[in-house]
């Protein structure tokens, strides 16, 4: 009786450990995925998941963005793509850089 005890402890550790490591983080990633979607606004710089320093100029629904990647070119993907927020001053029809 001691042995199955023991056996059930262990499971129930190796299971809760499990989610903390493995589990936990993934939600935590997408909770704070979302929140960076969601506060989006329109002259925002992101990145994509491309690496593309990019200017948000539209959403047409609550699925995609429309991005702007160069004067006049604009293109419309899911927000999933959107990687992370630039916070340093972009600009990306300054003639400087």
């Amino acid at each position: 009786m001691m042995d199955l005890g023991v056996g059930l402890i262990i499971a129930v550790t190796f299971f809760i450990s499990l989610y903390f490591v493995l589990v936990k983080p993934q939600v935590d990633q997408l909770k704070a995925h979302q929140k960076l979607v969601a506060n989006l606004k329109v002259g925002d710089y992101v990145v994509t998941a491309g690496g593309i320093v990019v200017e948000v100029v539209g959403f047409p629904d609550k699925k995609h963005v429309t991005l702007e990647i160069a004067e006049g070119v604009q293109v419309r993907v899911k927000s999933d793509l959107v990687y992370e927020h630039e916070y340093k001053e972009n600009r990306l029809h300054d003639d400087t850089s």
